[in-house]
């Protein structure tokens, strides 16, 4: 390992004098963060796939003739989008009776109010004759019994005119229950019925999956499925893609598989790994951290680079840059555990300024940045002390 270390070291150099002799191009300006032999624990592989978070099959809620279904499998929805219509005819027409009953309730209500403003007025009038000694006793208690018949009658009429309105609504929801809309953004899978067909109280119309709030579901063996707790991050590898993504675990299943004794694990991982797209139903791999420990290269995150042979470093190799190609294992907090032959124990690893880096590129290491809020020196990532 030290002799590959070496001759990419003496190989950067002579490039990179080379460059700078002829007028290459100026050093890049960089950070760097320290390789780490560390001590931890062992990752095991396990097995399993991506699922959505939230999946549903769309029922009518209304018995009708499918009119209209504007979609197919494959299609891609947004929340409160119309799918599909029922014939809403009769339903409009139960709609406009529920509209005019509650019309004429409002209308008695008006008309009870101002016989109970009548009322009122008889009864001032036979109050301040009984005061004057004008009235007879039978003249003052049959107004106040029109009184109380006329507040009875009017507190009839409103409460008719609820339950008017709340037939209304009744009426109101059954003809928006006609069209079927989606209750969140996704991908329809499978449509379960046509134009033209009955639709009964409850049969399917459409299947739709969030895909874009996933999850990985692995199965992990009893002896190490004690050692994982909600919000362990968890590397997590896409085999159809090729990519990784540190996932986080939201949840264990507290009883295994009868027969496996496997316990279910639940991962949150993003729907979109740069443009590559997560769909439900890919198989994963995720590395889970079992009781032994191993020594281990770890080096920060941000030197981890990508390219199309797969994942590489820049690496400080006497003041021009060295590129070593690598193999992830696995993530912790903000560094991850590496296999690298060309990397050792504190060799320095471009952690910024490797965008657009090439091999024996002049390094010009910057030096720790000062904050303009307070003052405060911040280490270059990574590094040690």
């Amino acid at each position: 390992m030290m002799q590959v270390r070496l001759f990419a070291m003496v190989v950067a150099v002579v490039t990179g004098g080379t460059a700078i002799g002829q007028g290459g191009p100026p050093p890049a300006n960089v950070r760097l963060g320290e390789v780490r032999l560390e001590s931890l624990a062992e990752r095991r592989e396990v097995t399993g796939d991506v699922a959505s978070r939230r999946r549903a099959t769309l029922a009518g809620q209304q018995a009708g003739l499918v009119i209209s279904l504007t979609v197919e499998g494959g299609d891609r929805v947004e929340a409160d989008q119309v799918l599909a219509r029922l014939d809403d005819l009769v339903a409009q027409r139960e709609v406009a009776r529920a509209e005019a009953r509650v019309a004429s309730a409002e209308a008695v209500v008006e008309r009870r109010e101002a016989e109970l403003t009548e009322a009122q007025s008889d009864l001032a009038r036979a109050q301040q004759l009984d005061a004057q000694g004008s009235s007879s006793v039978g003249e003052l208690e049959a107004a106040q019994t029109r009184v109380r018949v006329a507040e009875a009658q009017l507190l009839e009429a409103r409460a008719e005119v609820e339950s008017e309105r709340a037939d209304l609504g009744v009426a109101q929801k059954r003809l928006e229950d006609m069209t079927i809309r989606a209750p969140f953004a996704g991908s329809v899978v499978s449509k379960q019925t046509e134009v033209g067909e009955w639709l009964g109280l409850g049969d399917p119309v459409v299947e739709l999956v969030a895909d874009d709030l996933l999850e990985a579901l692995i199965d992990v063996p009893e002896s190490v499925v004690g050692r994982l707790r909600v919000n362990d991050p968890v590397t997590v590898t896409v085999r159809a893609l090729d990519a990784q993504v540190e996932g986080r675990i939201i949840g264990v299943l507290p009883e295994a598989d009868a027969l496996s004794r496997l316990f279910r694990v639940r991962i949150e991982i993003p729907a979109y790994l740069g443009e590559l797209q997560v769909r439900p139903g890919m198989s994963v791999t995720a590395l889970i951290p079992t009781s032994r420990t191993r020594e281990v290269l770890t080096l920060p995150k941000d030197a981890v680079k990508r390219g199309p042979t797969g994942e590489y470093v820049f690496y400080d190799a006497g003041g021009v840059s060295g590129m070593a190609p690598i193999v992830v294992l696995f993530a912790t907090e903000d560094r991850v555990a590496v296999r690298a032959e060309a990397l050792g124990e504190g060799v320095s690893v471009v952690v910024q300024g490797n965008e657009r880096m090439f091999p024996g590129q002049p390094l010009n290491v910057l030096p720790d940045r000062v904050t303009a809020e307070n003052g405060v020196i911040e280490s270059n990532p990574g590094r040690g002390g």
